[in-house]
């Protein structure tokens, strides 16, 4: 269950993914780090933290989306997770068609990458 401050976040979010037609993103959400890691097929592809979302993009798209939030005031694309993860620019948040671009940008890109190697327990 996603923590009640980003309920509202989180199901828009949902309706955002939801309407990509030819996707099946398979999303999950877990509160973690003082906001919701969320995954698409097991592997963690944004976050949300304060009003904000970051999302997982490969280079070129950190760009384009970098690039989108330019003329947004105060709009920093660094977020506290970590450099893979690039925060959506207000203007982009609130354009359905755009954050929805960024959205099935990130899935498509995450859901390529391979599986994180799971440690071996130490005896």
């Amino acid at each position: 269950m996603v923590a009640e401050k980003y309920r509202d976040l989180h199901q828009r979010f949902e309706d955002w993914a939801s309407s990509i037609s030819d996707l099946t993103p398979e999303l999950t959400f877990k509160d973690m780090f003082g906001g919701v890691l969320i995954y698409t097929a097991g592997k963690p592809m944004g976050i949300f933290w304060g009003d904000q979302i970051a999302l997982k993009l490969p280079e070129d798209g950190q760009a384009g989306i970098i690039n989108e939030g330019a003329n947004d005031p105060d709009y920093t694309p660094w977020t506290p997770v970590g450099k893979q993860y690039v925060a959506v620019p207000p203007s982009v948040m609130n354009d359905e068609k755009k954050i929805t671009y960024w959205i099935e940008d990130s899935i498509r890109y995450v859901q390529t990458l391979m599986p994180a190697k799971k440690r071996k327990k130490s005896r």
